[in-house]
Formats: structure tokens, C-alpha cells, sequence
């Protein structure tokens, strides 16, 4: 079992080394490969697996952003990485939970309110080759070549395959329609009478499956529907090979959180949602209404000038972009491009810390939306809408925000989604496009 790194001293070194194959499509390298324990694709870099685990760290608490840093850096610091190249070097995978908890409560028991894993061999694909990193345990010769002949085999024999198929037998949407209007409604009278301005109301839909999850197939179909999207999976601390099912939280979001590489850092104000229309010409209609719809824009100019302001208290230069049209399979979305350049070094999880959650999830001003969504909703969120990513020693990382996701559990899928309510927003419209949001990963499933 993968060793977790609290305040005990570790003074031995982590041995690393590094193999090459050649390249392999995402869907083949998780077919061929056994435990993975995480997947990261972003939109514009490779694809990365961890398989394995071969440490692990993990916090609780109001802390647990500060206590992942400081105890990842020092498992970082053991790992002899001079000889590897900088793609191959490595990350810490994992996610943190929305709220402030000790322990998550179901369906989310087996994770923890924060969890980052050092994987026994990280695989990094490419388009001309796959860089098999291993660590610790997983830099042993033997463990090494055997992952590279099973990805050297990967795909073989499946050209006459298909994906294998999903089979959902029943949906049960735990907000109907007059519960949903009724919390919508209690959000507006908290507007209406306090300090609160916008507040993120999150629901959640259950599936129940007949066969378990094939991973490969659901991250393939996601990333054909939504290549510009972070798709991602995670299990749970522990996950050994030859766990049946193990739980998994995936999804494909198309809300950055941030990303640092040196001094610089990116991030975003994703806020403001349209159905897409079913023709062009309605397509269209749905895109003029989002960039017209007064309260759309007060929904999106909360989210991009908090994340702004708390960007200046620690970057030397901030520059907000235009705001412009998202577009996705299933919805358009309002985004602004905000950039940072920094007076001095800082860790990527410090800017995590700082900006979840963003008033995209959570709501505006902060300490109000929190106490209206513990009051008001009735979903667990766990790691939904909370900070997902990872890390290296360098500081440097990326992180999107765990929407338009769902947990595997067991035969069971819950799926997630929230709508940002504020005072002008109406209840019934609100629903509807739940609709929308859910469809990412539902469409996967049925």
C-alpha cells in the first residue's frame, strides 16, 4: 500500500528512472495498464497516467491547501530527479474537497478532504513517444519493462473493436422541479435581505449502471465531444491493483482554475451559461441573449473581478482580457482570460488556496454564499467544484475546477451540476439548464 507522508522524518531518497516507448492513444495506455490511480489530459498539453501508488500525502481541514504544500515538497525533494528529462519528472495527482471537513461524508467516504499521490511509474504520452517515468518501488528494471512491453502491446488486436458499451438501467434526479424552485427562491429572499449576492446551488443526478465503468471508453468519448476541456480522474488513496470497481471522480471541465509555469500564471472567470439551440439559427438566438442578458452579466463580473482582486495582492502585474463566447458541445459560457506575471516565486497552491472557491461555485461576497449553500443545499459536494489537478517541485502546476463531473461508485454514477443564482435569476430557467450540464457526462452513460 502507497505510504502516507504525514510529519514523520524521511531522510531516504526516492530512486527515479525513466523508460521510452512509442506513442499510444489515452484510450490504450488505460486499457493496458493496471492500477490506474489517475489521468490528466488539458487542452493543450499531453496526457499524463499515473499508475500505482507510490506515496501518498493528504490533509483535512482549513489547512489541508498549506499542509498538501508542505508535505508534497518534502516527498518531492527525496526523489533523485537530475537525470530525468523535464517532461518526465515528477507530479503529485489529486483534488481537494469543496468545504472545510475532517472526514467526507457518503458517497464520497473513501476519499479524503485532500489526497495527492506520487504514482509508482508515471506515464506521459506523446505524439512521437511515451516517456515511462517510475518512483521509488516503480523504478525497479523489472517493474519498468513490464509496463513498457504492456503499452508496447497496447491497442493490439482491437482494430476491429469497439468501445464497450455502457449500460444505464435507471436516472434518479434527487432535486425535482418544485424542490429545486423552492432553494432558488430561498437563495433570492437571502439576496433580497443580507449581504449575499450570488450564490452557486448544486444538484445531483444518480445513474445506475449495469457493468462497471470502462474508463478508457468514458475519457475517449469525452475527449472526442470536448477536446478543449480538462478531462480528468482520480481514485481514492489506497486503490491497488485488482480493486473491483474501484471508485473513480472523472469529468471533462471547461473551467480552468489555474496554471503556473514560473512567473507566470493564468486563470479565468467562466460564469454566464446558455443552452446550445438544436439548429443554427437558434444557436445563435441563445448566443446573442448571453451576451445581452443584463444578469448573465452581473453572474460574470462577480466571478472575473474576485479573481482579479485576488490575484493583484500577489501578483507584480494583472491583466484582465476582453470577455468573449465560450463555446461547447453542450452550452456557451461567458469567459475572461486573466493573466498574472509575479514579483517573486510562489506556489500554484498557494494561488488554489487563494482563489477557491471562485464566486463561479461558490458565490459572492465569499463567507455568505458558504453559509447559504451549507444552509440551503442538500448535495454532498465532496471533491465537486473543488480544486483538481497537480503539482511538482518546482512549484509549478495546473488546476481546473471539478465541474461537469461525476463519482463512480460501485454500480452507481452520481453526476453534478450547479447554476449561480442571484437576484434577477428565474427558477424555472435555472432547472432547465441543469439539463445541460448534466448532459457531458449522461450522454456517456446512456
Amino acid at each position: 500500500m502507497a505510504e502516507d507522508l504525514h510529519d514523520r522524518h524521511q531522510a531516504d531518497r526516492l530512486d527515479a528512472a525513466v523508460r521510452t516507448t512509442g506513442p499510444r492513444t489515452l484510450r490504450e495506455a488505460i486499457q493496458a495498464l493496471d492500477p490506474i490511480t489517475a489521468v490528466w489530459a488539458s487542452p493543450d498539453g499531453p496526457a499524463v497516467l499515473a499508475v500505482g501508488q507510490a506515496k501518498t500525502v493528504t490533509a483535512s481541514g482549513a489547512a489541508r491547501f498549506q499542509e498538501v504544500k508542505r508535505r508534497g515538497d518534502r516527498l518531492l525533494e527525496r526523489v533523485e530527479t537530475a537525470h530525468l528529462p523535464e517532461r518526465a519528472r515528477p507530479r503529485l495527482f489529486g483534488g481537494l474537497s469543496f468545504f472545510d471537513q475532517a472526514t467526507l461524508e457518503p458517497p464520497w467516504t473513501d476519499f479524503e478532504p485532500a489526497a495527492f499521490v506520487l504514482p509508482a511509474i508515471q506515464v506521459t504520452l506523446g505524439r512521437d513517444q511515451t516517456l515511462v517515468s517510475g518512483f521509488g518501488a516503480g523504478a525497479a528494471p523489472p517493474r519498468l519493462d513490464q509496463i513498457v512491453q504492456q503499452l508496447a502491446h497496447a491497442g493490439e488486436g482491437t482494430q476491429t473493436k469497439t468501445d464497450p458499451r455502457i449500460s444505464a438501467t435507471a436516472t434518479d434526479l434527487r432535486a425535482d422541479r418544485p424542490d429545486w424552485i423552492e432553494r432558488v427562491r430561498a437563495i433570492q429572499d437571502r439576496i433580497e435581505t443580507g449581504p449575499l449576492q450570488k450564490a452557486v446551488l448544486a444538484a445531483a443526478l444518480d445513474v445506475a449502471l449495469t457493468d462497471p465503468l470502462p474508463l478508457g471508453a468514458v475519457l475517449k468519448t469525452l475527449t472526442d465531444r470536448y477536446p478543449s476541456c480538462y478531462r480528468f480522474s482520480f481514485t481514492p488513496p489506497g486503490t491497488q491493483a485488482g480493486d473491483t470497481p474501484p471508485a473513480q471522480f472523472f469529468g471533462a471541465t471547461p473551467e480552468q482554475l489555474v496554471g503556473k509555469r514560473g512567473r507566470t500564471v493564468e486563470t479565468e472567470a467562466l460564469a454566464g451559461t446558455v443552452e446550445r439551440g438544436a439548429t443554427e439559427a437558434i444557436d445563435a438566438a441563445n448566443v446573442s441573449r448571453l451576451q445581452r442578458d443584463s444578469t448573465l452579466a452581473v453572474e460574470h463580473e462577480f466571478v472575473a473581478s474576485r479573481i482579479a482582486e485576488q490575484l493583484r495582492e500577489t501578483a507584480a502585474t494583472v491583466t484582465v482580457g476582453d470577455r468573449e463566447v465560450r463555446s461547447l458541445a453542450n452550452v456557451h459560457h461567458l469567459r475572461t482570460p486573466i493573466h498574472a506575471t509575479l514579483d517573486t516565486d510562489t506556489h500554484v497552491l498557494d494561488f488554489v488556496a487563494t482563489l477557491h472557491p471562485t464566486p463561479a461555485v461558490g458565490g459572492h461576497p465569499p463567507e455568505a454564499a458558504l453559509e447559504t449553500i451549507h444552509e440551503v443545499e442538500s448535495t454532498v459536494r465532496g471533491w465537486y467544484a473543488a480544486p483538481v489537478g497537480w503539482f511538482d517541485a518546482n512549484g509549478d502546476g495546473e488546476f481546473a475546477v471539478g465541474i461537469r463531473s461525476a463519482l463512480a461508485r460501485d454500480s452507481r454514477v452520481t453526476l453534478f451540476a450547479g447554476n449561480g443564482i442571484v437576484a434577477g435569476s428565474d427558477p424555472e430557467t435555472e432547472y432547465e439548464e441543469l439539463a445541460a450540464k448534466f448532459r457531458p457526462i449522461r450522454e456517456v452513460l446512456e
